[in-house]
This record gives structure tokens, C-alpha cells and sequence, in this order.
């Protein structure tokens, strides 16, 4: 690789690196802590003076979630994804941890927008309920991750430190000021439907009140959302969200971040874990399927007031019948 070429991608990955910081952030400042080098030293590299090494490459690249082809404009297939290994609580919480410094960078950015395709209740929905978040985690823990730690217990409102609970508050407020558009089918709320019900007919709740308790936050989770959806789509708040309603099943959930130049996909696998790919191309396939998905849908949120009634009402009752289930 000649010189002309080791500096264009090395000021095309410094250019990533300004999209992805708050825009009140310094570069210089940002590079030289991460890096552990001098402000001189690193107005140096952003001058093309001193090239980066391939270790400084890794650690930039690794802090910002940049994959090395999303710069190189590699024409090959292959893609470079990032993904968290989860073995146990501490895992869990530590890619959250990671979700949450995500939303907060894209809630900094005023162009940033979130897509989102669920195939089932975007989780950031859920941590407005103390008892229902702590019914995700614990299913995640025990069913998903299979932590040994939960394995012999039963599911109770304290499984979750107060801590952490804070953590997802501040996701579900932070999700909650970000452009987002999200795509729904009438099975985006199942798999939570059928996680209740098997944890109720395998007797891993402690008593009948605490499930039906999560029933009724499950309702309360949908009507909050619906409300959301009645509402005008203006930024008279700083942001927008618009809700979709696709008659197309989804395969699995399908997020793609955007800020200037910038694109990052993210792709849920095995239940709770995340793909996540800044390749151009890639990025770029997601986008084309995800606006197709979205010409076959139907815009629900302050538009379509029928086909919006008729879409929460059988979400609605959906968790009926289950909560009538567990009451009888």
C-alpha cells in the first residue's frame, strides 16, 4: 500500500472517529487519552506526519465500534462484526452497559436516527416497569444465558440491584429521546406472551400476584406506546418517532444507526445477543431491505387512527387472554 493510500484511510477512519464522538467533544483530546500519547503527538498523526500503528488502529477501532473494511473500501463479501460473549449476570449488564453508551452517543447527534425492525418488543420499551425488566433479565439469565447462578431460582421483583435498574431507566429515557422509527408486526409481541406463559407453567414464578402483575405492566407497556403513536409527527420535543405496522414477518431484529456519514447495523442472534457491522456495504443491504419493509407497512403513528385502534387491540388482547389464563 503506498503512502497516498495508508493516509487516506488513515484521515477516513480519523473522520468515523469525529462522527462517533458528542459534538462538543475534542478529537485531539478523545485520541490522546485513548491512545495514551501527547496532543503534539497526536496533531502529528492527524497531519498525516506520523501513521498510526496497527495496534493504535485496533484500539481506535475496538472504542468506536469501527470495523477496519467499513474504511478500507474492500470489495470483498467477508464483513467484520463486533459481538459481546455472554456467560453470566456480569456479562449481561456489561453489554447493556455497551447498548446504553450507544443510544447516548446517538441522542448527542442531531442527525442520528435509529430504524428499528422488531421482531419483538424493542427491550428499551420495558425498562420503564421495574417488575417486567426484572422478568426479562431473569429470563435471559436462566432461559438465554443459562447462568448457573439463576438456574435454582425462582423469579422475584429483587433479582435486580437498584444499580442496574438505574442503568435501564436511563436507556429507556435515552431510547425514548432518539429519532427512532420502528417496524411492528402482530408477532412482535409473542415471544414475550410465550415467555410469560412458560414461566408460568413450569412454577418459576414465586406466586399467581407476581405474574399477573407483569401482565398488567405488559398492558401498561402497550398502552404507553400506543398513546405515543396518537400523537402528531412533529420535533416539537427534540425528536421523532414514527411506528410502522408490517403484514411481513420478520426473521429477526434488524437496527440500523445512521449519522452522517455513518451507518452501524445491528443484528439480534441467539435471543439477547448482538452482530454488530459498520461495513458500508452491509450497512447499506440493511438499509435498501429495512425502506422496502417499510413501503409494504402501514404508518400507524398519527395517521391510519382505525388501523392503529384495531393494531393495539389485539396486542391487547393477546396479554388478556394470557393474564385471564393465569387468574383462573
Amino acid at each position: 500500500m503506498n503512502k497516498e493510500s495508508q493516509n487516506s484511510l488513515q484521515n477516513l477512519l480519523f473522520q468515523r472517529v469525529q462522527e462517533s464522538i458528542p459534538p462538543h467533544c475534542s478529537l485531539v483530546d478523545e485520541l490522546s487519552e485513548l491512545l495514551k500519547i501527547s496532543n503534539d503527538s497526536v496533531y502529528r498523526r492527524l497531519r498525516n506526519e506520523t501513521m498510526l500503528s496497527i495496534d493504535e488502529v485496533g484500539i481506535i477501532c475496538k472504542q468506536y465500534s469501527i470495523s477496519f473494511d467499513s474504511i478500507s473500501k474492500s470489495d470483498s463479501t467477508s464483513v467484520v462484526c463486533n459481538y459481546a460473549l455472554l456467560r453470566n449476570e456480569q456479562d449481561l449488564v456489561q453489554h447493556l452497559t455497551f447498548m446504553s453508551k450507544e443510544l447516548d452517543l446517538y441522542k448527542s447527534l442531531p442527525d442520528a436516527h435509529i430504524t428499528y425492525a422488531a421482531i419483538d418488543i424493542p427491550i428499551f420499551h420495558h425498562f420503564e416497569f421495574k417488575e417486567l425488566t426484572t422478568f426479562k433479565i431473569y429470563y435471559w439469565l436462566r432461559s438465554v444465558i443459562n447462568d448457573e447462578n439463576f438456574s435454582d431460582i425462582k423469579y422475584n421483583s429483587n433479582l435486580v440491584s437498584e444499580e442496574h435498574m438505574k442503568l435501564y431507566k436511563h436507556m429507556f429515557n435515552t431510547y425514548n429521546s432518539c429519532n427512532v422509527t420502528e417496524i411492528w408486526t402482530d408477532s412482535t409481541i409473542k415471544s414475550l406472551i410465550k415467555q410469560i406463559d412458560f414461566f408460568w407453567e413450569s412454577g418459576m414464578f414465586e406466586n399467581k400476584e407476581d405474574a399477573i402483575l407483569i401482565c398488567k405492566q405488559a398492558e401498561d407497556e402497550i398502552i404507553q406506546i400506543q398513546k405515543q403513536a396518537e400523537k402528531p409527527i412533529t420535533k416539537d420535543n427534540g425528536h421523532i418517532n414514527k411506528l410502522y405496522f408490517s403484514e411481513i414477518e420478520l426473521g429477526n431484529n434488524s437496527i440500523l444507526a445512521q449519522w452522517g456519514s455513518n451507518k452501524r447495523t445491528y443484528l439480534t442472534y441467539n435471543t439477547i445477543n448482538i452482530l454488530i457491522s459498520s461495513n458500508n456495504g452491509f450497512c447499506n443491504e440493511t438499509e435498501i431491505w429495512q425502506q422496502n419493509l417499510i413501503k409494504k407497512s402501514t404508518l400507524i403513528s398519527g395517521a391510519s387512527e382505525k388501523i392503529r385502534y384495531q393494531f393495539f387491540k389485539r396486542l391487547l388482547d393477546d396479554i388478556g387472554l394470557l393474564r385471564k389464563k393465569i387468574e383462573s
